[in-house]
């Protein structure tokens, strides 16, 4: 059983398209699909389908922080534990790309949510010897992080 990493997090926008130009042409961040007033992103060297989703809302703010688990069998275990702890977690189905997955809240007023499976859509990359080791479009007046791997969550406790 393990927790691998951070996998994604939902971002509420009180403007959508401004803060989808920001995102993509000054961070450099690639767009992968738009659903139900969600925009999804990833970082140019990820895999996975999407790391951050930007939502239109009526307030601002970190939504959900998502982290991807081992398999789908730890999401038993781990649902156990916080059951154990006292947490209320549910199970939620299939969304955009990601498989099913267990949320639950935690004290800084977010959400939690732990999925094992999401779809590759993989990085432009050839998977043998690349002559460069960035895609050959990469525009580099951007901020073009490579991957998704820390994340601040601040709390009044």
């Amino acid at each position: 059983m393990s927790i691998w990493r951070v996998g994604y997090v939902e971002v509420r926008s009180l403007d959508l398209d401004r803060d989808v130009q920001f995102w993509r042409d000054v961070v450099g961040l690639v767009e992968t699909a738009r659903d139900n007033g969600k925009v999804y992103f990833k970082c140019w060297d990820e895999q996975d389908h999407h790391s951050l989703i930007l939502k239109q809302d009526t307030r601002a703010g970190l939504e959900r922080v998502a982290f991807k688990v081992e398999s789908a069998q730890d999401l038993d275990h781990y649902r156990q534990k916080l059951d154990a702890a006292g947490v209320e977690a549910a199970y939620i189905p299939s969304d955009v790309a990601r498989g099913p997955a267990i949320r639950f809240p935690i004290p800084s007023g977010q959400t939690v949510e732990l999925y094992a499976q999401m779809e590759k859509v993989g990085n432009g990359m050839p998977r043998v010897n690349p002559f460069t080791p960035w895609p050959k479009d990469m525009t580099w007046n951007r901020m073009s992080p490579p991957r998704v791997d820390h994340l601040s969550l601040p709390a009044a406790d």
